[in-house]
């Protein structure tokens, strides 16, 4: 329970900032915390632990989307005590729908949940296309050098992405050899194919 102490201290720093936290910091006594702190909130819904979601006359609310739905759900009780904003959306390429909850507008919520998941995202990438956490120079100006090229490469690599993504081009494909077997990887939402 560190972290809701440490909310508590830094509570008057912060001011109207929005604190933005992943499911396993959807629960009661937690969010009950920052409410009675008086700041701003986005939490992503556990939704495997079967919440319950209730309206203002104590009715259970049922959280179904189907897929490329958006839908919101404003001033409900999360364990019918919480008030909050609710926002769920289901976009394509997702295995299940997201559901945010706030005590912000609700699809302001969602939007800054979603810069959160980029964030995410980006690490995701640095690891595993380019490989950062497989950096193995020893000295800290080699290290420096490698990281920087690694970054400037990402950067590149997400700057020509949504660009292609603005006209419209979602598919680019090389072809490396003449292997059966294709490999795909996602960059930014070029999908690149080595054959």
């Amino acid at each position: 329970m560190e972290h809701i102490r440490v909310i508590a201290e830094i509570g008057e720093i912060i001011k109207d900032i929005p604190l933005v936290f992943d499911r396993e910091f959807s629960y009661e006594l937690f969010l009950s915390c920052l409410i009675e702190d008086k700041m701003n909130f986005v939490v992503r819904l556990n939704t495997k632990n079967n919440v319950k979601i209730t309206d203002e006359f104590k009715r259970e609310v049922s959280l179904v989307l189907k897929r490329g739905e958006v839908e919101t759900w404003k001033d409900v009780y999360y364990k019918r005590k919480i008030k909050v904003n609710i926002i769920g959306c289901w976009e394509k390429g997702f295995k299940e729908p997201l559901y945010v909850m706030t005590n912000l507008e609700s699809k302001r919520g969602l939007e800054i949940y979603k810069k959160r998941m980029l964030i995410e995202e980006s690490y995701k990438d640095l690891k595993s296309l380019l490989g950062i956490d497989k950096n193995m120079c020893m000295r800290e100006d080699r290290m420096e050098k490698m990281m920087s090229i690694a970054f400037i490469s990402y950067m590149i690599g997400l700057i020509v992405g949504e660009e292609l993504r603005k006209i419209g081009i979602v598919y680019a494909s090389y072809l490396f050899s003449k292997e059966k077997e294709i490999k795909s990887r996602c960059f930014k939402k070029v999908y690149i194919d080595k054959v």
